[in-house]
Order: structure tokens, then C-alpha cells, then sequence
């Protein structure tokens, strides 16, 4: 029995047992006063005490008997118990005394180096036994039912090719699968077909390396490219203004979603587009015979006249550039308004004019749902850029071309004018120039 206090009560004990730490076999003195020990504990008034000295009370008292009182056939029958201690904490506020140093953390516990120290030690202690190690180490994982890990023990001991084998599978790099959208990027960029992109799909899956869709899913995608109300007539393809400013900006959106959940405060954003029209001519003539008529135009596959439009910014309320179309003179984003088999004339022009004015003036706000509760409404500006000096030429009613489209200047009043400030070179009635924001572009 060993006592952890300096009070009143060690002081008693001592000078029954003439020690703080009392073994059993010094109960020579089993007569002990153990009224005077439970007057002392009911002044301390410790229930864990009075119940820990009741049951060594009841103990000596109940086998004493048995033994008739014989205190050696006592201490032979009941030598393992004499052996043992009993701790007795007197004083909850008395602490035993702290260890010097940096208290001895647990491997679980312990941080990086330690947890280092801690394996070199043991594997010091096994004389770098690393199958001994690795053996344990898989009884031990059996044990907590770690199957995984005391598997993958058990399969290098008895294998020693398998960590070699395990290091090369785990260095070689997963192969990354296509999305429909990138996998129909491939496809137009290499101006595949259908067999030539199935080809390549069954080559790589040969190989164990599945990455490209199925050609079905990579035409489900392209579909998702296309607008809405697309009308194809005989002589004329056409499609909304509204609707293709609609699903450019949806397009946009979707595939910068990343970039747009970046600007939460973007709920309204502003799609800056640049548009016009242009013919050209020296195509094919095929000897069809048309059966649509239009009064006062040639019908011909020799001549062409397309309406385009290209998406340049996305910015939004507080004048940020949130995407920028980086490669404007591409044809990858020039989106085809209309297309007709028509001849460039004045009279064509301006009925083009007049029609997307029209349909600029009516556009609407598209609104996107980016996420739930989260609503980007999107409103357009468009700027007519995409002309040459003929189409600026007849908007602005400019009939010969030495003079200026925009002012309507001769070359001789050019050199006759000394002040370039003076009225003669304010823009004509119809000159509507528009200037697109400056935006980098690839060259």
C-alpha cells in the first residue's frame, strides 16, 4: 500500500506501519487499530478512501477466518496478494509530482520527425529486420482489420517481385477521357469523319486506353451547338438575331462557368458583339434550275452574301472584363446570321441594313441560371464593324470612290483645306462608324 500524501493521514500511517509505503507481509500487526485509520478518513470525509479500506478490511477479516486466525497459514495461502500494493490518494488537489522535460508523446500523436525517430529506433531494436517488421506490421493490421493493408504486407513478403511490379503500375499516369465537347473540337479541327474518328477511337481502346467518346454522344454535343429556329429555304439559311445572341451567350456562360462563379456580384453582364455582312462571288454554277423567284434579284449559286456576327467581351456593371474573345479574326467564332445566294447589290444592302436595325431594336435580355438562386440577365451591344469601304460606301450614300465614305471629302477640297477642325469633315447623315472596344487578339 502506498501513500501519495504528507497529510494527517500519512502521519497516522507511519506510525502504525512505521513506513508511507506498507507491504502485506508486514501485517505481523493484523491487530491493527482500524478504528483510529476510519476516525482519520471520516475527518476527510473521502468515500473512494472509506470504501477502498472497507473492502481491505473485509478481505483480511473474511479469509482470516477461514484460516482460523492462523496468520502464517494466512500469509502462505494469500502470498500473491501480500505482494501486491495498494495506492491510496488521500488529497485529490496533491498531484503526483510531473516528469522533467518534454512530456513522451504517441506515435498517433507525435509530429513528422518523431514519428521518423520513433520507426528508427524500433527497427534498431530488430536489427533492421525488414521482413520481422513487415511481418508484424501485418499481424498487427489483422488485428485492427486493416484486410487492405495486411493483404498488401502479406503479398510482398511472400512475393518480392510485387513491390517492384506495384511502383510501376503506381507511376503510370490514368489516361484522361474526352468530353464530347473537347472530342468534337478534335474533330473539327482535324476535319475528321465519322470513320476516321471511329477508327481512332476503336485503335486506342485496343490499346487500353479509352479516352474518346462514342461518336453518337460527340453528335448529341454538336447538336447542343446549334440555335434555335434555324430556317433553310431554297436560296436563303437564316436564323433569329435574338435567339443566336441567346445561345452564343448561354454557350459562353456554360462552358466559363468557373470563371463567371468567380464574380458572384455579376448579375448583370453586358455581351459586346460585332456584326455586318459581305459578298463575294466565283463560285460554282450547277445546272439546277431554281423554284423560288424573287422579283428584281438573280438567282445564282455563282454569288454569295453572308451575315455574320462575332461575339468580342462579355463585361459586366462595374466595367469588368469577366471573358474576351482573344482571336476575333477567327473563324472559329464567327457565327452566320444569314446566308444567301444573291448577288452584292445596292439595293440588297440596304434591305439587309434595314432588317438588322430592326432586329437590333427589338432585342431582349436573356437571362442565364447559373447556379439555384442565381440569375445572370444578359443584355447586347452591337457594333457594325465587320463591312468593306463598297457596303460603307452605299449606307453612307458615297457614290464615287475617291471620296471619303465617311465625310464625303473630295481629294481636291483635301488639299485646298488648311483647317482639318472645320465642318467640312463632320461624318454624313447614315455614317453610324462604331468603335469596338480594344481587345488583344492573336495575330
Amino acid at each position: 500500500m502506498k501513500i501519495k500524501e504528507s497529510s494527517s493521514f500519512c502521519i497516522a500511517i507511519s506510525s502504525i506501519f512505521g513506513a508511507t509505503t506498507i507491504d502485506k507481509k508486514n501485517l505481523s500487526h493484523i491487530g491493527f487499530t482500524v478504528k483510529s485509520i476510519t476516525t482519520i478518513w471520516k475527518m476527510k470525509k473521502k468515500r473512494e478512501i472509506d470504501k477502498k479500506i472497507s473492502n481491505f478490511e473485509s478481505f483480511i477479516k473474511r479469509n482470516l477466518l477461514k484460516c482460523n486466525k492462523m496468520m502464517e497459514r494466512f500469509m502462505t495461502t494469500h502470498a500473491k496478494w501480500m505482494a501486491s500494493k495498494i495506492t491510496i490518494i488521500v488529497d485529490e488537489n496533491c498531484k503526483t509530482p510531473k516528469k522533467m522535460g518534454r512530456p513522451t508523446l504517441h506515435y498517433t500523436n507525435a509530429g513528422t520527425r518523431l514519428k521518423r525517430k520513433l520507426a528508427s529506433d524500433l527497427a534498431i531494436d530488430n536489427n533492421n529486420n525488414t521482413n520481422l517488421l513487415m511481418h508484424a506490421a501485418a499481424v498487427s493490421a489483422k488485428k485492427e482489420r486493416k484486410t487492405d493493408v495486411a493483404f498488401v504486407l502479406t503479398k510482398t513478403i511472400r512475393t518480392p517481385e510485387y513491390p517492384t511490379e506495384s511502383k510501376k503500375h503506381l507511376q503510370l499516369q490514368k489516361p484522361i477521357p474526352l468530353s464530347p465537347d473537347e472530342a468534337l473540337a478534335y474533330l473539327l479541327e482535324n476535319s475528321l469523319n465519322k470513320q476516321q474518328y471511329t477508327n481512332t477511337r476503336l485503335l486506342n481502346k485496343r490499346h487500353n486506353c479509352d479516352i474518346y467518346p462514342s461518336y453518337n454522344k460527340v453528335m448529341e454535343a454538336k447538336l447542343q451547338c446549334r440555335p434555335k429556329c434555324i430556317e433553310v429555304m431554297e436560296t436563303t439559311a437564316r436564323v433569329p438575331l435574338q435567339n443566336l445572341l441567346d445561345h452564343t451567350a448561354h454557350r459562353i456562360i456554360k462552358l466559363q462557368s468557373d470563371v463567371f462563379k468567380q464574380f458572384p456580384d455579376a448579375s448583370e453582364i453586358k455581351l459586346i458583339c460585332s456584326y455586318g455582312f459581305d459578298g463575294s462571288t466565283g463560285h460554282s454554277i450547277y445546272k439546277q434550275k431554281f423554284l423560288t423567284e424573287i422579283p428584281g434579284s438573280q438567282l445564282s449559286d455563282h454569288s454569295l452574301f453572308v451575315t455574320s456576327v462575332i461575339p468580342i467581351q462579355i463585361t459586366d456593371t462595374y466595367h469588368r472584363n469577366i471573358w474576351t474573345n482573344r482571336t476575333p479574326q477567327s473563324i472559329r467564332f464567327c457565327r452566320p446570321l444569314k446566308i444567301d445566294l444573291l448577288k452584292e447589290t445596292t439595293a440588297h444592302i440596304i434591305i439587309e441594313k434595314k432588317d438588322l436595325d430592326f432586329q437590333i431594336n427589338t432585342l431582349k435580355p436573356f437571362v442565364y441560371k447559373l447556379v439555384e438562386n442565381v440569375d445572370i440577365v444578359v443584355t447586347y451591344e452591337m457594333h457594325m464593324t465587320l463591312i468593306d469601304g463598297k457596303v460603307l460606301s452605299v449606307l453612307t450614300g458615297t457614290k464615287s470612290t475617291q471620296c471619303c465614305p465617311i465625310c464625303g471629302v473630295t481629294p481636291t477640297k483635301v488639299l485646298e483645306i488648311t483647317d482639318f477642325s472645320s465642318e467640312t469633315f463632320t461624318p454624313k447623315l447614315g455614317a453610324n462608324i462604331s468603335v469596338v472596344p480594344n481587345v488583344p487578339y492573336d495575330s
